[in-house]
């Protein structure tokens, strides 16, 4: 598992991801966002260009993008959809912000079965909350729901 983004969201998904026994790395162009301590199943990485990371990701990974910052979602996804070898691309976002990047996707000439790969919202359905930990309790039930632990 990839995440990227080391924000609110990303420690919360740090705290339920940490007893499952997936290995996981941790991208980040904010060095001052990471915890001092992280569980042993994570490794974090520090990356002024996130998205190049996805060059050394093994094929079927699963990417979950939640930084603060859309355009390097933008990139981190865009990247990600035109490689077309990850098992899971997941966003957060609104409806409106998938909208956006689909719209921005086309316009790079990407077609619309590699856009549909692109889960967003991130997720189960039917949470609505906001809080960060509603958010990762939600990323962490949808993982459940494709990968056998």
């Amino acid at each position: 598992i990839y995440i990227f983004g080391a924000g609110h969201v990303g420690k919360a998904l740090m705290l339920q991801l940490a007893a499952l026994p997936f290995e996981i790395t941790w991208v980040d162009s904010r060095a001052n966002e990471f915890p001092k301590a992280v569980p042993e199943n994570f490794t974090m990485v520090c990356h002024p260009q996130p998205h190049e990371l996805l060059m050394n990701a093994p094929d079927a990974a699963y990417i979950l993008i939640l930084t603060h910052d859309h355009e390097v979602d933008f990139e981190i996804v865009s990247t990600a959809l035109a490689m077309a070898r990850f098992a899971y691309i997941g966003m957060i976002g609104s409806k409106t912000k998938k909208a956006r990047f689909k719209s921005r996707f086309k316009k790079l000439g990407l077609s619309d079965v590699k856009i549909s790969a692109m889960h967003c919202p991130i997720g189960i359905s039917g949470i609505s909350s906001k809080k960060p930990v509603a958010i990762a309790v939600s990323v962490v039930a949808d993982l459940l729901t494709r990968i056998e632990i």
